[in-house]
């Protein structure tokens, strides 16, 4: 079931870069991240369903997008159609909730992308979440935030949209980045101690400050729905990439997984997948020690195995 999952997403679900011995995470892309290259989006016409208009008498809702059905490029709706949301999330397929995966997406104004995980009865997860952005110039002062609403979850934040019906009761937490002083925000391309031709991909991000106010986690437990959302506390437009999951052991990933990252590592260097195009600050800071989490989490799971 799951190598049949993954092979209808083979342009879609990707891995950062070399084979997963630390640092990276499985990486898939929001829908409305290709728009830059597909243009506007499809939406309904009348002339679109004419014999079905006439059939009920009915006229359909004029500019209607049409979501999971954007012509040959389309989004399948598991994948979260075009635009991830409440009512079309990537689905986190069974199982695979502890997995260290990077959604990539675009917010509109106003806009929250949404991740959905159903946990199976006596299931326990330890969530880990961040959110970075591209090193752009525009988005100097762009902050973009990731929470997570599900049954456990302690009602430490306000959600400023309105919860799921299968979700009315769940508690919300969410991340507090730190904004730096202008020019001062840390960027670069990589981990502190990465090299210039290490395998990690050649696209510029600028990282946390501190990984404690910028980090959710926590062992959250099953049955039930939780759904990871992504959005700017001030409505701001904007490109975007978040982590979620903290495993990131090569044995944990299926051949499939491993094979898809050659084909996507063109998009992801340089940046290739943001809606803008990118200018890099003339000026940024360091990225610290500060703004790295702690391997393995202290959250009752080992990162892998002792000594593999």
């Amino acid at each position: 079931m799951r190598i049949h999952y993954l092979l209808t997403i083979t342009l879609v679900l990707v891995i950062l870069v070399k084979p997963l011995s630390a640092l990276a995470h499985l990486t898939f892309f929001e829908g409305e991240v290709f728009r830059r290259y597909l243009g506007p989006t499809l939406v309904i016409s009348f002339g679109d369903f004419m014999e079905v208009d006439i059939v009920n008498n009915e006229q359909p809702e004029w500019g209607k997008k049409l979501e999971g059905w954007n012509g040959m490029f389309a989004a399948p709706p598991e994948l979260g159609g075009e635009d991830w949301s409440f009512d079309y999330p990537f689905i986190i397929p069974p199982g695979e909730i502890n997995l260290a995966i990077a959604p990539v997406g675009y917010l509109k104004k106003g806009d929250v992308d949404v991740l959905k995980y159903v946990a199976a009865e006596g299931e326990e997860f330890c969530i880990m979440l961040n959110c970075i952005v591209p090193l752009c110039a525009r988005y100097e002062n762009f902050y973009p935030v990731i929470g997570i609403l599900g049954p456990g979850v302690p009602k430490s934040d306000q959600f400023p949209y309105p919860y799921p019906e299968d979700c009315q009761d769940c508690g919300f937490k969410r991340v507090h980045p730190i904004h730096a002083a202008p020019g001062e925000r840390p960027g670069g391309y990589g981990p502190p101690g990465t090299e210039p031709d290490s395998w990690f991909p050649a696209q510029g991000l600028y990282y946390m400050i501190d990984w404690e106010p910028d980090t959710v986690w926590m062992h959250l437990k099953g049955p039930g729905n939780f759904y990871i959302v992504i959005y700017d506390p001030e409505g701001k437009p904007g490109d975007y990439m978040a982590m979620s999951g903290w495993d990131e052991c090569e044995h944990h990933y299926t051949p499939e997984e491993l094979y898809l990252q050659k084909w996507m590592n063109y998009y992801l260097d340089d940046l290739k997948w943001t809606r803008i195009n990118c200018k890099e600050p003339e000026k940024y800071g360091l990225v610290t020690m500060d703004a790295m989490i702690p391997n393995p989490p202290p959250c009752g799971y080992p990162g892998c195995p002792a000594g593999e």
